[in-house]
């Protein structure tokens, strides 16, 4: 770091000298045979070593690629022989000033030793890895165990099925992890249904009532969208969400107050799991007008042509709104119907 520094300072002294002497001897002496020669030379050595400084003082990233960010600096300099110095200074007193960023130390893992953990043999069906870990028996418990963990971390309707699934695997720890997991959702929404359903009983006012009202369907809902039950504790807690879902919208009606409409959305689902076509639409229309995401409300109403054979409406569904193809989950849907 010395040594550059004093190098740097060496070469513009050498540069300011060059420098002057050619300026000196074009403004300041009588002319003679290859006066302008001598200030040209003159002044290339000076544009030569000021370069030199410039090129050592930038930063890494503005030193590539070599040879040419030097050649470019020298066409620079020289073009503006005065211009050049006041630069340098300004471009000194910049770098001066940039302090570096500082490092902040991070915890971090190998993606790729974790995916080495859970490899299995090329697929040839095109199954999902993490279901093929699940269901096969002959991969070892160790890596069909991180699997299943792998699934606690994202629950969804899939993963609750293939939890279940694993009640009656042969391996004592993926059963037992099964069973915790799948209690620990249910408890969750048993103990939101408790808890809803006491402020109901207590409620202070209308709106805190519309508020339990709305909650008790959300929440016995996503033991339907889950899939949590086995059959029949599943048409329970259907009832239950057609219940209070019907309850929230008819008060709020009578009350004049603002239904949520995702419970409108939810009643819309479950009339068309039960069957009942035409509340389902009525349902599903209103909320296609509200708030809510389209991408949570086309599904279901496509669903519910298709279930009523009115193919030409689910395909007149995806056409009036194309942006669609951009949700990930609906566009091979969206891709079938559309034709792309």
């Amino acid at each position: 770091m010395i040594t550059q520094y004093f190098a740097q300072k060496k070469l513009l002294f050498l540069s300011i000298t060059f420098e002057i002497s050619s300026i000196y001897l074009l403004f300041f002496t009588k002319d003679f045979t290859g006066k302008i020669f001598a200030v040209l030379i003159l002044h290339t050595l000076a544009s030569i070593t000021l370069s030199q400084i410039v090129w050592l003082i930038l930063p890494k990233r503005y030193k590539k690629p070599f040879p040419l960010s030097l050649i470019s600096l020298f066409v620079i300099v020289f073009s503006t022989p005065i211009v050049s110095y006041i630069a340098l200074i300004i471009l000194y007193i910049i770098l001066k000033k940039q302090k570096p960023k500082t490092a902040y130390p991070f915890n971090h893992f190998s993606i790729w030793k974790g995916l080495e953990e859970l490899r299995i043999p090329k697929r040839k069906f095109g199954e999902a890895a993490i279901i093929e870990l699940v269901r096969n028996t002959k991969i070892p418990a160790e890596k069909r165990l991180k699997a299943f963990i792998f699934l606690t971390e994202a629950i969804s309707p899939e993963t609750v099925q293939l939890l279940k699934l694993g009640l009656s695997d042969p391996n004592d720890e993926i059963r037992l992890l099964c069973f915790s997991e799948l209690s620990k959702i249910e408890k969750k929404i048993t103990s939101s249904i408790h808890y809803y359903m006491n402020i109901l009983e207590n409620a202070k006012d209308d709106k805190e009532y519309l508020d339990a009202l709305e909650n008790l369907a959300k929440s016995y809902w996503e033991a339907v969208y889950l899939g949590i039950g086995d059959e029949e504790i599943n048409k329970y807690y259907i009832n239950q969400t057609y219940k209070y879902a019907l309850k929230a919208i008819e008060f709020a009606e009578e009350k004049n107050l603002q239904v949520d409409p995702h419970v409108i959305l939810i009643l819309g689902k479950i009339n068309l799991l039960k069957g009942d076509y035409e509340s389902a639409e009525r349902l599903l229309r209103e909320t296609l007008d509200s708030n809510i995401p389209k991408f949570e409300v086309i599904p279901s109403l496509a669903k519910l042509y298709y279930e009523k054979g009115e193919f030409s409406k689910v395909k007149e569904l995806f056409m009036k709104y194309p942006y669609l193809r951009y949700d990930f989950d609906i566009y091979p849907i969206y891709a079938l119907w559309s034709g792309e």
